[in-house]
């Protein structure tokens, strides 16, 4: 359009992107609202501003993402002076086609996540983006339908983009969002809401956007005095209560049954200022607790254990609780011999310490959901289903939980028919590739070119990926090499059998061995393959109408 609010991207050729973005609309502080009216399935969100940010240079590629490696460090470079705040996330965007949110700190970290509210968009669909840089969370809209946080621990200036995929287009508005969804609405003269945003490299000086926005941050400013003044005559309050509290005296109790009495006496209450106590001291008696139930139980006890605070003198900003769940989670004490487990390294938005030390005892999950047909059906990522059609399918893989020497051994509950096995760990930004696919197979020979992308030193021997059908109980695997015919398909084993609904399928991977062994209903079938090496994951093949769930467990003994 030729007020600069529209983008398209005409092009029918697969892979190829572009990216819109509103550069001259720096969000430094306080709300702000957009909305995109999409057309196909570009990718929307926000990015650092980069003023140094060579443009014509980056206009004469011909595709471009702010999710490319080989852009980090120019990224990085082009911010100048400028500071980024303590956030680490400098790109996040939405997928419209199946709404996985992705985000990229351009160095070691960046991750496709699933989020709670996650739905896809469709052209004519209105996506509409809350970001509240005073709590750090960008939240979804749909059609005026508040989906839910896609991303917490944001921090430091941001603009709006768009990537642009083929034949697709998007267009954006500044707006309102819907006060049902739990933004305050701000009152707007009409000529502040027809104002548009402009996808522009060029200045306008300060305009009524500008004023807007200071009118937005004088708001935040009234209420978080408003706050302060609360929590004040909270404290007041206590003040108050706590004499009044601590002088009360359980006296003892008598109770008569049949002209006998009975003398029950209850302890009265003593106080304790843990205030004169070193915290170190507290923290190592506190270890104790153990498991992350039991510390978030001592956590609600009271607030000197659960009480989020900066403490003088102290290097850490979080609860007692959490440093305790931290020193136990650095301590590497739920670690897994031969296992490479990926846990949060950082502490931001509502991840906490204690979380983190919950994830660290219950590794083993499906991480990551390749193919859009297939969705999580636990809280806890342990289990996946697929509810489309016939001939839809995808991939639900353990990629946080990576095996590479030992004994391992997982069981798989199944619905229907599904396939699992094990399979080559890949970098997250292969996976994030592979996630907006309709359907994926690891035998599918179109995408071996890509798994093998991610091969490294690691990769030893030339079986890559191999699997037991649930339907008939054949072998599959593949080193992902056609021309060398380094794979079989459905072949038959000594002691194979197939199963069905209700059955309980384990796999024993002994990699001191190199061999790969089935067990049905905690029965031994037998050994499903050998001359196995190098690190694997577990997954599962979700086919149509069926379901899988995993957990860690101890071999059946024979």
């Amino acid at each position: 359009s030729g007020d600069r609010t529209s983008v398209r991207n005409p092009l029918e050729r697969y892979g190829l992107l572009g990216a819109a973005i509103a550069s001259r609309f720096e969000m430094m502080s306080g709300i702000h609202y957009a909305e995109f009216e999409i057309r196909g399935c570009p990718y929307i969100g926000i990015v650092r501003p980069m003023p140094n940010l060579d443009l014509q240079r980056l206009a004469r590629r011909e595709d471009f993402h702010f999710f490319d490696m080989e852009f980090f460090d120019y990224f990085l470079a082009a911010r100048g002076v400028r500071k980024f705040g303590v956030g680490i996330v400098h790109a996040c965007e939405y997928c419209c086609e199946d709404g996985y949110s992705s985000w990229t700190d351009w160095d070691d970290k960046q991750d496709i996540m699933n989020w709670d509210g996650m739905e896809y968009c469709r052209t004519g669909d209105t996506v509409g983006m809350l970001l509240d840089l005073g709590v750090g969370i960008l939240t979804i809209y749909k059609n005026s339908r508040r989906l839910g946080v896609m991303k917490d621990g944001l921090s430091g200036p941001y603009c709006w983009y768009a990537s642009l995929t083929r034949n697709s287009a998007v267009s954006i508005k500044r707006g309102e969002a819907s006060s049902a969804g739990g933004l305050p609405r701000f009152q707007m003269t009409d000529g502040q809401s027809n104002e548009r945003l402009k996808t522009t490299a060029r200045a306008d000086g300060r305009n009524i956007n500008d004023a807007i926005n200071d009118a937005h941050e004088l708001e935040i400013g009234a209420l978080e005095s408003k706050v302060a003044r609360l929590k004040r005559q909270l404290q007041r309050q206590n003040a108050l209560l706590r004499p009044l509290l601590l002088s009360q005296r359980l006296r003892p109790l008598r109770l008569q049954e049949n002209h006998n009495e009975l003398s029950v006496t209850v302890s009265t209450l003593t106080k304790v200022n843990l205030s004169y106590v070193d915290t170190s001291l507290i923290a190592q008696v506190a270890s104790f607790v153990g498991a992350s139930r039991e510390l978030l139980n001592l956590a609600l006890t009271c607030k000197a254990f659960g009480w989020w605070q900066s403490r003088s003198g102290s290097e850490w900003d979080w609860s007692l609780a959490d440093e305790v769940a931290r020193q136990m989670v650095c301590s590497g004490q739920n670690n897994i011999n031969g296992v490479r487990v990926s846990l949060p390294r950082y502490v931001r938005g509502m991840r906490t310490w204690l979380s983190i030390l919950h994830e660290s005892e219950r590794p083993l999950k499906f991480n990551t959901l390749l193919g859009r047909h297939i969705e999580y059906s636990s809280g806890d990522r342990t289990s996946a289903r697929n509810s489309a059609g016939r001939g839809y399918f995808g991939e639900a893989l353990a990629s946080g939980f990576v095996m590479m020497s030992g004994i391992h051994y997982a069981e798989f509950q199944i619905i229907g028919n599904p396939h699992f096995g094990i399979v080559r760990p890949m970098p997250n930004i292969i996976l994030r590739m592979l996630a907006r696919h309709e359907t994926l197979d690891f035998f599918e020979n179109e995408f071996y070119d890509d798994f093998l992308a991610a091969r490294t030193d690691e990769w030893v021997g030339t079986v890559h990926t191999c699997e037991y059908s649930c339907e008939d109980g054949e072998l599959s695997w593949t080193g992902w090499d056609i021309e060398n015919e380094q794979e079989q398909f459905m072949v038959e084993w000594e002691g194979m059998e197939g199963c069905m609904t209700g059955d309980t399928i384990g796999m024993l991977l002994d990699l001191d061995e190199g061999k790969v062994t089935v067990y049905k209903n905690n029965r031994r079938l037998g050994v499903l393959k050998d001359g196995l090496s190098g690190p694997y994951c577990w997954y599962a093949n979700v086919t149509t109408k069926s379901a899988v769930s995993i957990k860690r467990g101890e071999p059946p003994r024979i």
